[in-house]
């Protein structure tokens, strides 16, 4: 495992690079309600990421990697409340996140229903020491987890995997024998690993892998396109194929990865000289994904890491998070579906004790197997921003959506349109605001002179008619469930524009079919990471730690999609599918702000009113 200098060392640079790097977030971030305090001074530690505050004088992700000093409390579940007043009766208005650690007031405020005493924390709220939270920072929980927080400056602040194979989520570091009697035709699957280990560790060039100062910049460059999880049958055609030695789970129930990205594809690992710090415990990505072994794609911090001190001597010495109740002699704690998706804060290897399998580690401190696992890193693909002459009316090249192939540039000087060029796919180009049909075709002009097909893009626009909130410096979301944009306004003056994929069914009843909720809305809580209902995420499999999500009605939010790439095309259940770039771009912007190590808030008297979505047609 890592050891404490070498964490502390890079969160140290973490800080100094946010501060470089990110130095004009804070005017872009700043909220539109009253001030927040900041609470005490913070000093860099191992500590994990915190969210941007919303005061107005500091860099929100200067705080990153950095915990108050003086009196803390911190969390040592995956919930733990956060409450307007010291009372469980009174609203809640966030929680904190297991790891998390926040300054709080010197003395408790009373135990009111809270035996541990309550505490407000910073930078206001109330939470109960207890069985959810500890003002003992050598709590053995919070010793594991404060080190593997989500990293708030990565698009995917966790790594992420799908499960190829039905698989248990053990407790403890399980016996050859454990694993036979747990792992159904385990000596099958292991063949089969052996055969495609490393093919299975190929994976593009992801979300994280794009530097911040590229993010919101037109992708000129076609990459690798990515592919999401799919079901998958094996190769005869049928579950259980003959490649297929897990329930018919293995073969292609989830697609081999392409093979990795040119050097031409649009990655910018290491912009910063340090893109991939982290935050947490992972590793960092300053190489490519494709250099990396299964175990670092899952978290470690190389291809031999061995097992934490928490797990050695064959007993577990702190307990597991999620709400699965197993008593203390269970090996395992429920399994997990082929197609899941889940987030890991570590990996490792074992030897003879563990039959010299490899493991990684959830956010709620179970042991997925690694060869069960197929890690994902996200799609590339980022909205731009908006500034100058590059500003709306833009059109985003959409033509041959499905197999994501480029579009064709025209130039009119006569009757008839000339081929003069292309665009690669979801390329984001300004038009000057002409139009002319030929030939019974409709074209749109580009700023350089050339044309565009109207069935070709997606055309990003100012409303025809401005919302009575267009006004001044009012932060407001615009939302065309038929165009599948949306656009980040401040006023009516447009500063960030994307795609999305909004609701499958796109502009029927929503109360009948998977469509999009249309109306004016504000985000009433926002999540670093949460699992979410299967009918939410438009998946027919569970997806945990899903990152970014903001709701603003009931059962409706704006989230990152990690799972696919097709935004620009409907395809949820009724939520609003972000790439993770954007998601994460268009988090950090709204109202309420997040404030440092909180893992949610909700919007109201503290925290500020929501930011305003107007979803419509």
């Amino acid at each position: 495992m890592r050891s404490l200098g070498h964490r502390f060392a890079r969160n140290v640079a973490l800080v100094l690079a946010s501060t470089l790097v990110f130095a004009g977030v804070a005017s872009v971030a700043a909220c539109k309600k009253k001030p927040v305090d900041a609470g005490p001074t913070v000093t860099s530690s191992s500590g994990g990421a915190t969210a941007p505050s919303a005061g107005p004088s500091v860099d929100p992700l200067a705080l990153a990697s950095a915990v108050p000093q003086g009196p803390t409390l911190a969390a040592v579940a995956l919930t733990a409340w956060i409450y307007q007043s010291a009372s469980k009766a009174s609203p809640r208005i966030g929680y904190l996140r297991s790891g998390a650690i926040v300054g709080r007031s010197d003395k408790s405020e009373g135990s009111n229903g809270c035996p541990g005493g309550w505490y407000e924390i910073k930078p206001y709220g109330h939470v109960c020491a207890g069985e959810y939270a500890t003002t003992d920072l050598e709590n053995p929980v919070v010793k594991v987890t404060k080190l593997r927080r989500p990293d708030l400056t990565k698009p995917m602040p966790y790594r992420y995997a799908f499960v190829r194979s039905v698989s248990p989520q053990y407790l403890k570091i399980p016996s050859k024998e454990e694993q036979l009697q747990y792992e159904f035709k385990l000596e099958n699957h292991l063949r089969w690993y052996k055969k495609h280990e490393k093919e299975l560790a190929i994976v593009t060039p992801g979300a994280n892998d794009v530097a911040e100062l590229d993010r919101g910049k037109p992708v000129t460059v076609s990459g690798p396109m990515f592919e999401g999880v799919k079901e998958g049958k094996g190769k005869k055609g049928k579950k259980g194929g003959k490649d297929s030695d897990d329930e018919g789970d293995e073969a292609s129930s989830v697609p081999m990865t392409p093979e990795p990205a040119s050097p031409a594809a649009p990655v910018a690992i290491g912009a910063n000289g340090d893109a991939g710090a982290d935050a947490g415990d992972a590793a960092p990505l300053a190489r490519p994904p494709h250099d990396l072994s299964l175990l670092e794609l899952l978290g470690a911090e190389n291809a031999t890491e061995p097992s934490p001190w928490w797990l050695q001597g064959g007993e577990r010495k702190i307990p597991h998070l999620s709400a699965f109740i197993a008593p203390k002699y269970a090996v395992i704690a429920a399994r997990v579906k082929r197609h899941t998706g889940l987030a890991f804060i570590d990996a490792f290897t074992t030897g003879a004790e563990g039959n010299f399998r490899q493991f990684a580690v959830t956010t709620d401190l179970r042991l997925v197997p690694a060869s069960k696992l197929k890690p994902n890193t996200g799609s590339q693909w980022h909205g731009v921003e908006l500034a100058g002459d590059f500003t709306l009316p833009l059109a985003f090249a959409h033509a041959n959506a499905k197999e994501h192939k480029s579009t064709r540039c025209f130039r009119i000087d006569g009757a008839s349109p000339k081929e003069d060029g292309e665009l690669v796919f979801r390329q984001a180009v300004a038009l000057t605001g002409k139009d002319k049909t030929v030939g019974g075709t409709r074209y749109f002009e580009m700023k350089d002179g050339r044309w565009l097909r109207k069935n070709d893009i997606i055309i990003a626009r100012k409303p025809d008619e401005w919302p009575a909130f267009a006004k001044g410096s009012q932060k407001w979301i615009d939302l065309s469930v038929m165009k599948q944009t949306l656009i980040l306004f401040e006023g009516d003056k447009p500063v960030y524009a994307t795609l999305v994929s909004t609701g499958q069914d796109g502009i029927g009843d929503p109360k009948t079919s998977k469509s999009t909720v249309r109306g004016v809305f504000k985000i009433r809580d926002k999540h670093v990471t949460t699992t979410m209902d299967a009918n939410e995420v438009d998946n027919k499999f569970e997806l945990r730690d899903v990152p970014w999500v903001q709701y603003f009605e009931a059962g409706y939010a704006l989230h990152a999609a990690y799972w696919h790439d097709e935004y620009g095309t409907p395809r949820s259940h009724g939520c609003v599918n972000l790439s993770p770039i954007d998601a994460r771009k268009v988090f950090f912007w709204t109202d309420p702000q997040l404030p440092p190590g909180w893992h949610s808030v909700t919007a109201g008297d503290e925290a500020g009113k929501g930011t305003i979505i107007n979803s419509h047609i």
